[in-house]
């Protein structure tokens, strides 16, 4: 592990164990903590070195057999290993930041990079609402008026017309709202 201070990043762990030990039963699995590591190359190291020295195994096939942590990993993590983007996820210190990513990508997908998709998914967040009443009622209240947040609601008498109109430029995904 590095000995370099990385800000705070949320926590998530992972139980290893080889191959071997699955078939062996020989109850050798390690609990890992990946956040701990600054990539995927430092924590597959740091794993094959105590495959190889703790447990003896000269070329250990690596499984990863439980995850813990408080955040969506958004399939980041399976048996078969951990993708770099993971890490661009713990480094956000936040697992409400990381529920915002992953609102994100249930309605719009992932960019080429999890760094991209991050960035756009903070840029576009509107807010966490539990209507559509109140995503529309905070936009207007950060404006003023409603003729000053859209001079094309202006003529809409009902609260109902308003977030009917605001609501076809906002995208929606479990309490989350996204500016289009």
């Amino acid at each position: 592990m590095s000995d370099t201070v990385v800000k705070s990043r949320i926590k998530v762990e992972v139980l290893v164990s080889t191959v071997q030990e699955m078939t062996t039963g020989a109850g050798r699995s390690k609990w890992f903590t990946v956040s701990d590591y600054e990539n995927a190359g430092e924590f597959y190291g740091d794993i094959l070195n105590h495959a190889q020295q703790v447990w003896g195994e000269k070329e250990p096939a690596i499984r990863l057999t439980s995850i813990s942590t408080d955040m969506p990993f958004l399939g980041l993590v399976t048996e078969h290993g951990v993708d770099n983007a993971l890490w661009d996820l713990m480094d956000l210190g936040d697992a409400e930041q990381v529920k915002i990513v992953k609102a994100y990508i249930d309605i719009y997908g992932k960019k080429p990079t999890m760094k991209e998709t991050i960035e756009q998914a903070i840029d576009l967040f509107q807010g966490r609402h539990d209507s559509d009443e109140g995503c529309v009622d905070q936009y207007i209240n950060e404006f003023g008026s409603i003729a000053e947040a859209d001079p094309d609601i202006s003529p809409y008498l009902s609260k109902e017309e308003c977030t009917a109109h605001f609501m076809k430029n906002i995208s929606k995904s479990n309490g989350y709202y996204f500016n289009d």
